[in-house]
C-alpha cells in the first residue's frame, strides 16, 4: 500500500511531477505517447455508458464509499467517464489527485488527505466536500500505458484500507481498461469500414483524398514531385451487360488486388467510384520512371481475368496529373487527373493522357462559354448575319445565308466556329438551331419576295429533333413560303442512319423547302448516296475554290462536280469566291451560284443591300 508519495515515486517513468509539468503538460516522450494512446481510445467527452456506470455502482456498494470515479487524465484536465457521488464531469489536471495515480503501476492510497503535505491544500480537501481519503488504481492498457485511474474518495479517513481492498480496486481498474480497449477496437473497426470501399477493400474516395492531402502537406524527403493516376476500365458497362453484375464485381475485385500488389511506401491505392481507381505516387523520381510505372499499371491490369468458366480481357485507360498543384489542394490534383482520364477516354480504349495546363485552361474556357451560352438567347445576345448568294449569269443577289453570331457581354463577338462545337457537345445545338431558323424566316419576310434564305442545320439536330416539324412550325409562324427557305446539311448528317435522314429530307422537300449539301468534296459521300438523296443543290467547299485559279487538278475536280450536278439535275454553289479570277473560272466551268467576300461579307440584317446587282465587266 502506498500511503505517501516519495520524491522517487514522483519521478516515476513520466518524470518529476511538479506544478510546472501539471500546468504546461509533461514533456517526456512517454507522456506524449500516453496522450496519443488516450486519444486513440476516442472516449473523451463521450456520452454515459452503462458498462462503466455499472462498475462504479459495484465499487460504491462494495467499499461503502460515497464517491467513485473513472478518471481519464488528459493534457490539461481530468475527465470522468463515469462517477458516483458527484455531479462534476471534469477538473483541472493541475489540482486533481488522480493526476498522481498514473505515476506508478501500483495504486495510490492516501489514508488521510489532510495529513499529506502535497494534497492537504487541494480544493477537494479544503472545499465544500472536505475529502479525507483517496485510493486510485491506474487504468493500464495492454501496452503498459496508463491513461487514467479508478478512484475512491470519502469524507472520512480510512487507515484500515488493506491489501484485499487494494487488490479488488486493481481488478476493477483492469475491468475498466478492458472495456476501454474493447471500445477502441470497435471504434477502429467502424472507422475502417468508413474508410474502405465495401466491395474492393481499397481506400474509398473520401479516404484517398485525405491521404492525398496529407502527402501534399508532408511530401517525402527525396521526392522530385508527385503524381496522381486515374485508372478507368474500358467498356466496363459492356462487361455488366454481357456477363452480369456479379462478373463486373469480380473484375473490380481482381483489378483492386492487382493494384494492391503495387502499393508500397510511396504508392497508395483507392477506388473513386464505379470502375475508376486512383493511384497516388507520393515520390516521383523522374519522368522516365513514372512512364514505366504507368505502362506497368496498364500491362498489369490488361492481363486476362478468369471469371466463371471463361476469361475477360480488360483494357484500361489512364489519366495522369503531375503535382502537387500550385494551390496545394488535393481536390485540384484530382480534378486535373479526372480531366486527363476524360481526354484519354475520348481517344478510344487503352489510352494514356497526361494533364496539360494549357489544354485544361482551354477546356475550362469552353465550359464557361457553355454556361454563358445557356443564357444567350434569353439575354438577346444572338444575332443573324446574312451573306449574299449571287447568280453567276447576271450578278444579281438571289438569296442570303443566315450565319449565327454571338455578342458575348465580356468577350465581344464570338464566331460560330468557336461556340457551335460547344453547343453540340452540351446539347444546346437544338435550341440554337431552332432559334436561328425562326429568326431567319421572320427576317426573310421583310425582303423582296424573290429572295430566299438559307439556314444551316447541325447533324445532331437531325438525330435529336423532329426537324420536319421544327421547319414546318417556323414557316407557319413567320408566313414564309417553303420555296423561299433552303436548308443546308453536311455529309456528317448522313453517316449514322442514312435511311432515316433521307426520309426526313423527303419530308422537308414536301414542304417546298430546298435542300443543299454543304461542304461537298470534303467528306465521304458516295455516288449511291447522291443518287438516292433528295438533294437540290451541291455547295462546293471553299477549300477547292480558294485554289481553283492556280491548280489545274483542283479546277478539274470543280468542273467534274459541276458536270455531275447537271446529270443529277441539281444546282452548284461555289463557296468562298474572293477574287475576280475565281469568279470567272467558276462561272466558265458551269457553277450556277457564287458566294464569298467578292460579292459581300456577312452583315446584320439592317446593313444588307437586298437589291444590289454585281457587275464584272
Amino acid at each position: 500500500m502506498i500511503e505517501n508519495l516519495t520524491e522517487g515515486q514522483e519521478r516515476a517513468e513520466y518524470g518529476t511531477f511538479d506544478a510546472s509539468l501539471l500546468s504546461g503538460g509533461l514533456i517526456a516522450r512517454s507522456e506524449a505517447d500516453r496522450l496519443d494512446a488516450l486519444s486513440d481510445l476516442n472516449i473523451m467527452d463521450t456520452p454515459p455508458d452503462e458498462r462503466f456506470d455499472r462498475v462504479v455502482r459495484l465499487a460504491t456498494a462494495y467499499f461503502g464509499m460515497p464517491v467513485c470515479k473513472i478518471t481519464l487524465v488528459g493534457k490539461d484536465r481530468n475527465w470522468y467517464k463515469a462517477c458516483a457521488g458527484t455531479r462534476e464531469t471534469d477538473a483541472p489536471r493541475s489540482k486533481a489527485i488522480c493526476s498522481y495515480a498514473i505515476l506508478s503501476n501500483e495504486p495510490l492510497v492516501v489514508p488521510d488527505l489532510t495529513e499529506h503535505p502535497r494534497f492537504r491544500t487541494y480544493p477537494a480537501v479544503t472545499g465544500n466536500g472536505k475529502f479525507r481519503f483517496y485510493a486510485g488504481a491506474p487504468i493500464t492498457l495492454e501496452n503498459g500505458i496508463r491513461v487514467g485511474s479508478f478512484c475512491l474518495m470519502d469524507t472520512k479517513p480510512h487507515p484500515e484500507f488493506g491489501e484485499e481492498q487494494i487488490r479488488f480496486l486493481t481488478d476493477l481498474a483492469q475491468i475498466v481498461a478492458h472495456e476501454l480497449i474493447l471500445h477502441r477496437d470497435v471504434e477502429r473497426a467502424g472507422a475502417n469500414r468508413e474508410e474502405r470501399d465495401a466491395l474492393t477493400g481499397l481506400l474509398n474516395a473520401v479516404s484517398i483524398e485525405r491521404e492525398l492531402q496529407i502527402a501534399i502537406d508532408h511530401p517525402m524527403a527525396d521526392a522530385q514531385g508527385m503524381a496522381v493516376l486515374y485508372v478507368d476500365i474500358d467498356d466496363f458497362g459492356e462487361v455488366n451487360n454481357d456477363y452480369g453484375k456479379h462478373a463486373g464485381d469480380l473484375l473490380l475485385k481482381a483489378t483492386a488486388r492487382r493494384l494492391e500488389d503495387l502499393a508500397g511506401q510511396d504508392l497508395a491505392i483507392g477506388r473513386i467510384s464505379g470502375d475508376k481507381f486512383l493511384v497516388m505516387v507520393k515520390s516521383v523520381q523522374s519522368a522516365a520512371k513514372l512512364h514505366r510505372l504507368v505502362r506497368q499499371v496498364q500491362q498489369l491490369l490488361s492481363a486476362p481475368v478468369h471469371i466463371g468458366e471463361g476469361f475477360i480481357h480488360p483494357t484500361v485507360s489512364i489519366g495522369v496529373a503531375l503535382g502537387p498543384p500550385s494551390d496545394g489542394k488535393a481536390t485540384t490534383f484530382q480534378r486535373h487527373a479526372s480531366w486527363a482520364i476524360q481526354e484519354a477516354k475520348s481517344l478510344g480504349i487503352n489510352q494514356l493522357k497526361f494533364f496539360s495546363e494549357k489544354e485544361y485552361e482551354r477546356n475550362q474556357d469552353d465550359l464557361r462559354l457553355a454556361t454563358d451560352l445557356r443564357n444567350a438567347i434569353a439575354n438577346n445576345e444572338l444575332e443573324l448575319y446574312y451573306q449574299p448568294f449571287v447568280d453567276l449569269k447576271n450578278g444579281r443577289v438571289v438569296g442570303y445565308e443566315a450565319l449565327l453570331r454571338w455578342h458575348h457581354p465580356e468577350k465581344g463577338m464570338i464566331m460560330p466556329s468557336k461556340f457551335i462545337p460547344i453547343a453540340e457537345q452540351t446539347r444546346q445545338i437544338s435550341a440554337l438551331g431552332t432559334w436561328a431558323l425562326n429568326r431567319a424566316c421572320e427576317d426573310a419576310m421583310s425582303w423582296n419576295e424573290n429572295l430566299f434564305v438559307s439556314v444551316n442545320l447541325s447533324p445532331l439536330q437531325f438525330k435529336r429533333q423532329d426537324v420536319t416539324e421544327v421547319i414546318s412550325t417556323a414557316l407557319k409562324s413567320s408566313g414564309l413560303p417553303g420555296h423561299r427557305l433552303e436548308i443546308e446539311i453536311t455529309e456528317n448528317a448522313l453517316i449514322d442512319d442514312f435511311e432515316a435522314v433521307n426520309d426526313k429530307l423527303q419530308a422537308i422537300s414536301a414542304l417546298g423547302v430546298t435542300v443543299t449539301l454543304d461542304d461537298f468534296g470534303t467528306g465521304y459521300c458516295n455516288l449511291n448516296y447522291l443518287a438516292s438523296l433528295k438533294i437540290d443543290k451541291l455547295k462546293i467547299d471553299k477549300a477547292f475554290i480558294g485554289s481553283v485559279e492556280r491548280d489545274d487538278r483542283t479546277r478539274t475536280i470543280v468542273a467534274m462536280i459541276a458536270n455531275l450536278s447537271r446529270y443529277l439535275n441539281t444546282s452548284v454553289v461555289a463557296e468562298g469566291v474572293e477574287l475576280h479570277t475565281q469568279h470567272e473560272i467558276v462561272r466558265m466551268i458551269g457553277c450556277d451560284i457564287g458566294q464569298g467576300f467578292l460579292y459581300g461579307k456577312p452583315l446584320p440584317k439592317q446593313q444588307q443591300d437586298a437589291n444590289r446587282v454585281y457587275s464584272f465587266a
